[in-house]
């Protein structure tokens, strides 16, 4: 039985805890984000499973040609709109060191007009808050 302060699947992030021969996903996901936390110490319960999330994550924070302020503005929409607490605390000081504009944080964490924002801007959020909310973007939104 579960009860406050307890967690029904385990929380893994010490490397001991892993099966030898699946160590090389620890090591992949600490040595691309400094550590194993967040969603990694519950998807560690799959090595695989956390390998190819992390593999995935890495490729898209890191390696894709999305510019960092249009990634970063775009993970912390996501975050508000499914209030995923530790995403936003991780993600929103980057969003501030890569440019995101302070009104287009405020924006988000308010669930605020995006209409002061940015012509690229408003379009991330807007286009965000549609998919999620409505699980499709309008067309002229994706105009």
């Amino acid at each position: 039985m579960t009860g406050p302060g307890s967690t029904r699947i385990p929380y893994i992030t010490d490397r001991d805890d892993v099966p030898e021969r699946h160590r090389h996903h620890y090591d992949a996901i600490e040595g691309s984000r400094g550590g194993v936390r967040g969603p990694f110490g519950v998807l560690m319960n799959s090595p695989e499973v956390a390998g190819r999330t992390g593999h995935l994550g890495a490729y898209i924070r890191y390696e894709s040609v999305l510019p960092d302020a249009e990634r970063e503005l775009t993970i912390i929409n996501t975050a508000r709109e499914w209030d995923c607490a530790y995403e936003w605390a991780v993600h929103e000081p980057i969003a501030r060191n890569v440019g995101v504009s302070p009104e287009a944080i405020e924006a988000v964490a308010r669930r605020a007009s995006a209409d002061g924002l940015t012509e690229t801007g408003r379009a991330i959020v807007l286009y965000g808050r549609e998919l999620l909310r409505d699980n499709r973007a309008t067309e002229a939104t994706y105009e």
